[in-house]
């Protein structure tokens, strides 16, 4: 099997690589060597790879920032719509992890 697992760098995703690779071909390329909001180089990646599945765990964590901009805010829902659009089209079985912190933000609502 081979996963790709997005945001690999992060807090969650430096503890899951080590176990998805023991147990599959992983790849878990930087932001600078696969943006994950460019549905066409995403597109490609996952073909070029043959990748079965993918794992996002891709997520602006800056709240603060979040509280301020909303417009920022969106980055979060957008890429994961991004991402899940390439999966679909790709036929690759996709899992996305985040926070919800910034939802309410986006519908309006202070946290």
């Amino acid at each position: 099997m081979k996963i790709l697992l997005l945001g690999a760098s992060g807090r969650l995703g430096r503890r899951l690589a080590p176990l998805l690779s023991a147990r599959a071909e992983l790849f878990a390329p930087s932001r600078d060597e696969l943006d994950a909001t460019d549905l066409k180089a995403l597109r490609t990646y996952l073909k070029s790879k043959q990748v079965d599945r993918c794992i996002s765990l891709v997520a602006s964590t800056d709240v603060a920032r979040c509280e301020k901009d909303v417009a920022y805010a969106w980055h979060n829902p957008r890429t994961a719509g991004a991402i899940s659009l390439a999966c679909k089209k790709t036929n690759v079985e996709f899992l996305h992890a985040s926070s919800d912190y910034v939802v309410p933000l986006l519908l309006g609502h202070r946290v």
